[in-house]
């Protein structure tokens, strides 16, 4: 009879979802990321039982509040460089900094007008612009403007937001007509008029990192999710919401180191 009991009681424990035994993530991400990062959570969610707790700001920011001891797990930052900061000093788990996605710039005209870069030059209105301190979004526009050399000329028409969101809040809601923000904020929106992608090569690529924390208490967990995040499916649905999957742009760039070898 006591075998039976222990039988039926581990039979119990295998039927029954590891739901007490989950874990929760805290996840700093980039706000140009973060409403990708959002469906994604549901669906790790739904097939681990772990959560993700999500903090975001710009990368700059973030960045910021590691350095001061931010109790995050993961970053998922807009650019490569400050990862590799963060590893530098000692600050991230060794041998985890990987990207996760490209991003794309684009130049948006709320009014749906058409827009280029001869329109950019003889543009007179205000153009809205991340913080190119703290926002890789905003160094890219501000790369551009400074490669067609016309950032002296635009200084004084730029409006800045403190991030991308708030940047693309500035044109989505009619203040500035038009504006440099990331294309997956426009895919999100469901908005296919008045964009124009930028020459990528006029700005550097905006690899987008995450990394494990080296003060993560969740290092199994974390290394889980970003296996999971690299997997087929989910670099998938990741381009689908306007990125160029993680692995894309480092082969295209060997291909092209061939051919030019």
């Amino acid at each position: 009879m006591k075998l039976r009991r222990i039988g039926l009681a581990l039979c119990f424990l295998l039927l029954t979802p590891l739901t007490g035994l989950a874990g929760e993530l805290n996840v700093a991400v980039a706000a140009n990321f973060r409403p990708v990062l959002e469906t994604l959570a549901g669906r790790f969610q739904a097939q681990t039982g772990n959560t993700i707790k999500l903090s975001s700001a710009s990368t700059g920011v973030l960045y910021n509040q590691i350095t001061y001891g931010a109790p995050f797990d993961l970053f998922l930052s807009a650019d490569a460089r400050r990862p590799q900061m963060l590893e530098e000093q000692g600050l991230t788990e060794p041998g985890t900094r990987l990207p996760y996605a490209y991003g794309r710039l684009v130049l948006w005209h709320r009014n749906h007008e058409a827009v280029n870069l001869p329109a950019l030059r003889t543009w007179q209105d205000h153009i809205a612009v991340a913080n190119p301190v703290t926002a890789p979004y905003g160094k890219a526009a501000d790369d551009v403007l400074n490669n067609l050399q016309l950032l002296d000329q635009k200084r004084p028409l730029l409006i800045t937001g403190a991030n991308i969101l708030q940047t693309y809040q500035y044109v989505s809601s009619g203040n500035v007509a038009l504006g440099f923000v990331a294309y997956a904020q426009l895919v999100t929106d469901g908005i296919d008029k008045g964009l124009y992608f930028v020459p990528e090569e006029l700005y550097e690529p905006l690899r987008q990192e995450a990394v494990i924390l080296k003060a993560s208490r969740k290092k199994t967990l974390a290394s889980d999710f970003l296996t999971w995040l690299q997997s087929p499916e989910v670099q998938r649905f990741i381009q689908a919401q306007g990125y160029y999957p993680a692995r894309s742009v480092e082969t295209r760039q060997q291909d092209n180191s061939v051919k030019q070898g």
